[in-house]
Formats: structure tokens, C-alpha cells, sequence
């Protein structure tokens, strides 16, 4: 059996598109500690008298959200386009992904979003960050898309 390459946290990359959705210009936000991607399917009901006494379901919508926690640094031009994004509910694009985005066969998701969470933390004994969440939202160029680089 081959050995699998490990994919190590760090390698991963979350972009903001500064371009256009046709021409991006993906600029890396680097103020990330830990980032958590969420895919989930809703569920519906799809019993019938065929599957009883097993209840079926079948997978419907999916749900993503992103989450993150950022350093406070006011002097962050990404820290401020979150901010400004949550405060004037702006549209930001995002792509989150495995690795640097000029790698060929790097993967993640590509898709435009509003920020819905974006509480400071300010614990006792450590730094003072905030917790980000955005997820996508209805705009002119489609729902989130897997982006694989060429």
C-alpha cells in the first residue's frame, strides 16, 4: 500500500477575491488560526410501506459555513473588509482551500458570502480575537462551486 500524502493544517489557505468574479485576484488572509469548513445535507423523510420497519431518508439542500478566528489588528486590510463586510452587509468572495492557490490540483471552495458572525473574544490571559462566520448567499454569479486549480 502507498503512503498517502498528509495534508498538515497550515498548508490550507483562505483567500478573499479582490477582482472580479471572472478575473479573481486572490490575496491569502494570513490573520487565520483555525478555520472550520461545514458541509452538511438536510434530510427528508422518504418512508414507505416498502422500507417499514426502517425509516429512509434522502439528502436535499446543503448547508456551508465557514468559521474562523482572526488576530485583532486594525491595521489588517482583510481584518477591515471582514468588518466592513459584517457592518454594511457587504458581499465578500471566498475560497478555502488545501493549498497555495498557484499549486496545480490545489482543491476547496469557491463562493460569495456575508459575514454572520463576527464576536471579539477578550480572555484574561491571551489574545484578543475575533470569531468570524460567513455563508453564502444569493448573487449573480451561481452557488458555491468545488475549484479545483489548473
Amino acid at each position: 500500500m502507498a503512503l498517502q500524502k498528509l495534508n498538515l493544517g497550515y498548508n490550507a489557505k483562505l483567500y478573499r477575491n479582490t477582482g472580479t468574479f471572472s478575473t479573481p485576484v486572490w490575496t491569502v488572509i494570513d490573520n487565520v488560526k483555525d478555520l472550520t469548513v461545514t458541509l452538511q445535507k438536510e434530510e427528508v423523510e422518504s418512508n414507505y410501506r416498502a422500507s417499514s420497519p426502517w425509516k429512509t431518508s434522502e439528502p436535499t439542500l446543503i448547508d456551508l459555513s465557514v468559521n474562523w478566528q482572526m488576530a485583532h489588528d486594525k491595521d489588517d486590510t482583510n481584518w477591515q473588509a471582514i468588518r466592513d463586510a459584517f457592518f454594511n452587509n457587504n458581499i465578500i468572495e471566498l475560497l478555502v482551500i488545501d493549498r497555495d492557490v498557484t499549486v496545480s490540483g490545489a482543491q476547496g471552495v469557491r463562493f460569495r458570502c456575508k459575514v454572520f458572525n463576527f464576536t471579539k473574544t477578550e480572555t484574561l490571559n491571551g489574545l484578543q480575537t475575533w470569531e468570524v462566520m460567513v455563508k453564502p448567499v444569493m448573487n449573480d454569479n451561481g452557488p458555491p462551486s468545488w475549484y479545483v486549480t489548473p
